[in-house]
């Protein structure tokens, strides 16, 4: 039996299905679709393949000790000054991440609801929830999140039941109309999407049976999330077609839009169900940096850190992107390769490097 104080890995599972697919199914279509043209479907599924390599490699990472925080675990493969330096990294990459993600989800609210709100209001309204879901922490919103994450399904078959009813299956071929080479550097945008599956290393220590299903967690959330996402791109290409589909910044939305016309509410309780979504990885991702970050610095409750993380991270969120425009660029060109290049990429494959080496040396030792 697991400890109730935790998640169990079918929860954590889920939850980090969520994270990705949250906000990845907003902005993720019209990217592909605008760089890969007709090839869009392919370049998602080149992405969801070359994500399977490098969750495994977080795998690991994640349960060679997973008792110890990361911050503790870092410490036993690189030495305590670099060990807490890469651990306050990967906190302040979560933090990072935060404030495209409160601006993204405020921008869809907006969008959907409330055209005529003030973005500082709706900002201030999602951050107060997302706080309230921070403190409440990983168990808490792992139960919401086993409601949550069907309605989140049915969406998509709703979506699927639209643009399958008239397919247009020409829209998706031939897909190597691009290069491969186009094809392959389109799939380095979803591929960070899925990429977020790091957010395992955080949460280690809160899962019960980690050590039964250590492969499972980062394989399933993966495969499940990169399988929805090619389905997403798939209803977007086969509605509108390739041009049209990379001209709306949030195309899923506006086939949701096309069945409200037909049945009064579905695209109102389509979006209440995404946003939903992005609340919960924003509660999930300023828990846990905030909790390693007062870790590290030894404070007696890391919860007092939440209110002005929230504050400073709402203000970044504000202040830095002023139009949807500027952040479907800023989420195309900067982001995935920041990502994919540091705490997401380049950093955890060399902390898979070192752990194989540090195993070698346990394993002698015993």
């Amino acid at each position: 039996m697991g400890q109730p104080s935790k998640i169990s890995a079918r929860q954590a599972t889920a939850l980090l299905t969520t994270i990705i697919l949250s906000t990845a199914i907003l902005v993720v279509p019209s990217i592909t679709l605008t760089r890969a043209d007709r090839g869009a479907w392919l370049s998602m599924l080149i992405a969801t393949l070359a994500a399977v390599p490098l969750v495994a490699s977080y795998s690991p990472l994640a349960t060679f000790a997973p008792n110890l925080r990361l911050t503790d675990r870092l410490t036993l493969l690189v030495g305590p000054l670099f060990g807490r330096a890469l651990s306050f990294g990967f906190s302040l990459f979560l933090l990072f991440l935060m404030s495209s993600i409160i601006r993204e989800g405020s921008a869809l609210v907006r969008v959907v609801f409330l055209p005529e709100t003030s973005l500082e209001v709706i900002i201030a309204g999602l951050s107060l929830l997302s706080l309230y879901g921070a403190w409440l922490g990983p168990q808490a919103l792992a139960r919401m999140n086993t409601l949550y994450l069907p309605l989140l399904f049915l969406t998509f078959i709703i979506l699927s039941i639209g643009a399958f009813s008239k397919p247009h299956w020409y829209f998706l071929w031939p897909p190597w109309e691009k290069s491969f080479h186009e094809l392959a550097a389109t799939a380095v945008i979803p591929l960070a999407w899925l990429g977020e599956t790091i957010l395992l290393l955080f949460m280690s220590s809160d899962i019960s049976d980690l050590n039964t299903h250590r492969w499972k967690i980062p394989l399933y959330a993966c495969l499940l999330s990169g399988g929805f996402l090619i389905l997403s791109v798939v209803i977007v290409q086969n509605t509108f077609g390739p041009s049209l589909g990379g001209h709306y910044a949030f195309p899923l939305l506006q086939i949701g839009r096309t069945f409200g016309e037909n049945i009064r509410g579905v695209d109102a309780l389509i979006m209440s169900i995404w946003v939903v979504g992005v609340f919960q990885k924003i509660a999930l991702s300023l828990h846990y940096s905030v909790q390693e970050i007062g870790y590290i610095f030894k404070l007696q409750n890391s919860k007092s850190l939440l209110p002005p993380m929230m504050i400073l991270q709402s203000y970044l969120g504000l202040g830095t992107l002023y139009s949807i425009g500027e952040l479907h660029s800023y989420l195309e060109r900067y982001v995935p390769y920041l990502a994919l290049c540091t705490f997401e990429g380049i950093i955890p494959f060399s902390l898979f490097l070192i752990w194989i080496r540090y195993n070698n040396r346990t394993k002698k030792r015993t």
